[in-house]
Formats: C-alpha cells, sequence, structure tokens
C-alpha cells in the first residue's frame, strides 16, 4: 500500500514537474515584486522617530508577444507618519513594450490606474494615475530576473506618503 502511494506521488510530481518546465520555458507568466517601497519605508522610518512605514509593491505580467506584455500593479504603504496612521494603495493595468530591436532586454511600460488614501482615518480618493517607466531586465537564472526601472508617475497628491513624480524601483522578477 506504501509503495503505491509513493508511486503515485513520484507520478503526480513528474507530471506537474513537467507542466511546470514547460511553463517555464515559455515564460507567459511572470510576477515582479518591487523593494523599492520597502527599502524606502525602512529608509524613512531610521531617518524619523515619529515615522514607520511598510511598502510593497507587485506587478504581474502577461507576455502577449515576445515584445509586448500586458499585466496589472499594486502598490500599497502603510504605517506611521509624523504621529499620524497613513494608508495608501493602488491599483494599476499595464502595457510594457520591450525594445528588442534596439536593447533586448530594454523595457517600456506604461499604466494607467487608480489611488486612494487615508490619514487617520480619513479617506480620499486621489483619483486616477499615469505612469510612465523605462527599465531594463537582468536575469539571473532562467526563472528570476532583477528589473531596475526609473518611473514617472502623475497623480494627485497632498497625502504623504503618496508615490508621486520620479520614482526609483528594483524589482525581483519569477517568471513561470
Amino acid at each position: 500500500m506504501a509503495r503505491k502511494i509513493l508511486l503515485a506521488l513520484f507520478f503526480a510530481a513528474f507530471i506537474g514537474g513537467s507542466a511546470f518546465a514547460q511553463a517555464a520555458a515559455a515564460k507567459k507568466n511572470n510576477i515582479i515584486v518591487d523593494a523599492a517601497p520597502l527599502i524606502k519605508g525602512i529608509i524613512a522610518s531610521d531617518t524619523d522617530s515619529k515615522t514607520s512605514l511598510f511598502g510593497i509593491a507587485a506587478d504581474y505580467q502577461y507576455a502577449l508577444t515576445k515584445s509586448f506584455s500586458v499585466g496589472g500593479r499594486a502598490d500599497m504603504i502603510a504605517g506611521k507618519a509624523m504621529n499620524a496612521n497613513a494608508l495608501y494603495f493602488g491599483l494599476a493595468a499595464h502595457g510594457r513594450y520591450y525594445l528588442t530591436t534596439i536593447l533586448e532586454k530594454a523595457f517600456l511600460d506604461a499604466g494607467f490606474g487608480f489611488s486612494t488614501a487615508s490619514l487617520n482615518g480619513k479617506r480620499d480618493f486621489l483619483g486616477l494615475s499615469l505612469e510612465l517607466k523605462v527599465g531594463y531586465t537582468v536575469p539571473l537564472t532562467s526563472a528570476i530576473r532583477l528589473e531596475p526601472t526609473l518611473a514617472y508617475i502623475l497623480a494627485k497628491s497632498g497625502y504623504f506618503p503618496t508615490p508621486v513624480g520620479l520614482q526609483i524601483g528594483l524589482g525581483v522578477g519569477f517568471g513561470f
């Protein structure tokens, strides 16, 4: 009985591993976790005793062709700023074009979405946001890569810590 279970598990692992290997070879799906909001939150928390922030941003990209992908981005920054509870949340749809004719791993990214913020429980819909980004993909393995980016975000501001203006990003991407 134990041998049959072990054989069934081995067979399931083999089938699952084969399917994962085929998906990894195609690399149609990518998840990119941006470390920059976390790093900025740590730096802001260290420089001011009244500030403690935690930020995270994640992208999902689906490759339609070799040089174009579509996806979405969600980002959140939460914590205390100047002894006030602060929360920022944004969602955006993105399109990414890889400059395969010029630089194979360079890309242009454009996003359109909305954001909302709260300071001491007072919520405000910040409105629509537009993001333009340029970046470069640095492969580490066949499925993992780094993506340094430079973005310009156009959105209504007024609440700390809303990310607007010129933003630097450092993403870690996982392809599957």
